[in-house]
């Protein structure tokens, strides 16, 4: 989902939320503190685009082409700017997110990589598309450490959210 799209969806969830009673006004005022730091990220990220993209001079052009024919040559740094993967990850620490904790390689506050699940007859579904719309807890881990029925603030039950526990297995099971 690009930026311009999360942040849609990110204004309309708590839209649809207000209006059905489930959250307060209130909530609708931390959608710019959530994505005004990603936001100013890729501002800085295009403006630094445009430096690589229109070189002030002729050896400067000749330099940036030169490099990034090299890089073509290293496939995983070739393969690090054809993926974008030097564009900023969002890292949400206001508004509706806990900004604290860690779950193994996830973080407080970041985003969680979209899954793919697969069912008992070995059929994938995206995270995304088994949870659907509304609100969802998610817990990443192992089930000895499950800690979902801690969770029993009414505002969950308010808000309908479903519960789901994401055990990694090791690989080739």
């Amino acid at each position: 989902m690009n930026s311009g799209v999360r942040d849609a969806h990110n204004i309309a969830w708590k839209l649809v939320a207000v209006l059905r009673g489930q959250m307060a006004k209130s909530a609708l005022e931390t959608y710019e503190s959530e994505r005004r730091d990603h936001a100013w990220a890729l501002i800085k990220l295009a403006l630094n685009l445009g430096v690589v993209m229109a070189p002030a001079s002729a050896l400067r052009a000749k330099l940036i082409t030169s490099t990034f024919r090299v890089i073509g040559l290293i496939p995983p740094l070739r393969d690090y700017f054809l993926q974008m993967k030097f564009k900023p990850k969002p890292r949400f620490t206001q508004g509706l997110v806990l900004s604290q904790g860690k779950a193994g390689n996830l973080r407080a506050g970041t985003m969680l990589p979209q899954p793919t699940l697969f069912d008992s007859h070995g059929c994938a579904q995206l995270l995304d598309e088994h949870i659907g719309p509304g609100f969802a807890l998610i817990q990443y881990g192992d089930l000895r450490s499950q800690r979902m029925d801690q969770l029993q603030h009414p505002l969950w039950t308010h808000l309908d959210a479903k519960r789901i526990v994401i055990i990694g297995l090791p690989p080739f099971q």
